[in-house]
C-alpha cells in the first residue's frame, strides 16, 4: 500500500480507501469506527483525538489545534506530524525518519490522502506498520486537517461578523 485516501462523505459516514479504491479499509461515523468486523471507540476534543480498539489499546493524537506539531501515540509506539510549510505536513516515527507525508493543500481536507514513503511493511523504527496502525494515522490524518479548516472557518466568521458590525455602525 502506498497511501491511503477518503471517500465522500455519505449520510454520517465516510470510507478509508486503499489508495483510490475500491478496496475500503474502514468505515468511519463521528463515535466509531468500523475496521475488519470491528468497532472502534473514537473520541475527539478539541486538542484530542482518541480510538479505543476492541482489544483495549489506545491511539492518541494530542496537539491537534497547536498548528505545527501533533504528538501520536499508537498503544505505545511514538510518531509525530511535523508542518513543514504552509499545508504541507511529514510523519515521523520516533527516530525521527520520515514515513509518510500529507498536504492540506488542493483538496487535502476532502480527500486527506496519507503517503506513505516505500511499502508499509519497511516503515517505523524497522518494523511494519499494521493495518491498524495505518488506520490510526490516516484517521489522525485527517482530524489534523479538520481542526485546521475549522480554526480557518472560525476566524472567517468572527471576521465577517465583525466587518458587519463595522458597516452597520458606518451606516448609522
Amino acid at each position: 500500500m502506498h497511501y491511503t485516501s477518503w471517500g465522500p462523505t455519505k449520510s454520517d459516514t465516510t470510507e478509508l480507501f486503499i489508495e483510490e479504491g475500491p478496496e475500503v479499509l474502514a468505515t468511519f461515523t463521528d463515535t466509531e469506527a468500523k475496521v475488519k468486523g470491528e468497532e472502534w471507540a473514537l473520541a475527539v476534543d478539541k486538542d484530542t483525538a482518541t480510538a479505543t480498539l476492541p482489544d483495549g489499546s489506545r491511539y492518541t493524537a494530542s496537539g491537534l489545534r497547536r498548528g505545527g506539531t501533533v504528538s501520536v501515540d499508537l498503544a505505545g509506539r511514538q510518531f509525530t506530524f511535523t508542518k513543514e510549510k504552509r499545508s504541507d505536513w511529514i510523519i515521523e516515527d520516533s527516530l525521527g525518519q520520515k514515513i509518510a507525508q500529507f498536504s492540506g493543500a488542493n483538496n487535502g481536507v476532502r480527500k486527506a490522502i496519507t503517503e506513505f514513503d516505500g511499502e508499509t511493511s519497511e516503515l517505523a523504527d524497522a518494523k511494519t506498520l499494521s493495518t491498524n496502525e495505518v488506520i490510526g494515522l490516516s484517521w489522525f490524518v485527517r482530524r489534523v486537517l479538520l481542526s485546521g479548516l475549522n480554526t480557518v472557518t472560525v476566524a472567517t466568521i468572527a471576521t465577517l461578523a465583525f466587518l458587519t458590525f463595522v458597516a452597520i455602525l458606518v451606516f448609522l
